[in-house]
C-alpha cells in the first residue's frame, strides 16, 4: 500500500480479503501501516455449500435456452471458519485477534433476484446476449422461479467478522 509505516489508526476490509491472492501477505501489509494499538477489522464470506433454489431455477433456464455462461475464473478464498480467521490474524502479528461467524440475510422476490443477477452476479452472461435473448432468459427464469415458495427467496449466507490490534511495541 502506498502508505508510510505506522501511519494509520484503523483499517477495514469489507468483502475484499477473500479476493486477495496472498491473504497472509496482505494482513502483514495492513499491520505494517497501522500505528501501535491500531485496529484492523474485516467482514468477508465464510466458505459454505448453502443451496439457494432461485440459483438453481436460473441455471435450469440457462440449460433450457442452451445458454452457456462464460467460465467464472474469479479466485475467491473465503475463510473456512471464524477460528481460522483469528488464527491467521495472530500469525500475521495481530494481538487481541478475534473472529466470529455472523449471518447476512436478504429477502428477494423473483424480479429483484433476477435484477441482481443481471446487473451484478451474472452480468457477463447477460452481456453476451442480444435484447431478444436477454428478454427470453428473463421470461424463462421468472417462469422457473414462479413455482418457488416465497421463503425460498430468503438468501442467507454465513460471514466471518474478524478484528485484530497491532501490538503497542
Amino acid at each position: 500500500m502506498p502508505l508510510a509505516d505506522r501511519s494509520v489508526d484503523v483499517a477495514t476490509s469489507s468483502f475484499v480479503i477473500q479476493l486477495v491472492p496472498n491473504r497472509a501477505r496482505a494482513l502483514r501489509e495492513v499491520l505494517r501501516v497501522l500505528r501501535p494499538g491500531g485496529r484492523f477489522a474485516c467482514l468477508t464470506w465464510k466458505e459454505d455449500d448453502v443451496r439457494f433454489e432461485p440459483d438453481e431455477a436460473f441455471s435450469d433456464a440457462l440449460d433450457e435456452l442452451q445458454i452457456i455462461p462464460p467460465p467464472d475464473d474469479r479466485a475467491v478464498h473465503p475463510y473456512t471458519s471464524a477460528s481460522a480467521a483469528a488464527a491467521e490474524f495472530r500469525r500475521a502479528g495481530f494481538r487481541e485477534a478475534n473472529a466470529r461467524e455472523v449471518w447476512l440475510e436478504h429477502r428477494f422476490t423473483a424480479d429483484s433476484y433476477l435484477d441482481m443477477l443481471e446487473h451484478w452476479i451474472d452480468r457477463e452472461v447477460f452481456a453476451t446476449l442480444d435484447d431478444d435473448s436477454r428478454c427470453q432468459l428473463r421470461t424463462v427464469s421468472l417462469e422457473m422461479m414462479a413455482s418457488l415458495r416465497p421463503d425460498a427467496f430468503l438468501w442467507r449466507r454465513p460471514l466471518v467478522r474478524a478484528v485484530g490490534r497491532r501490538p503497542f511495541r
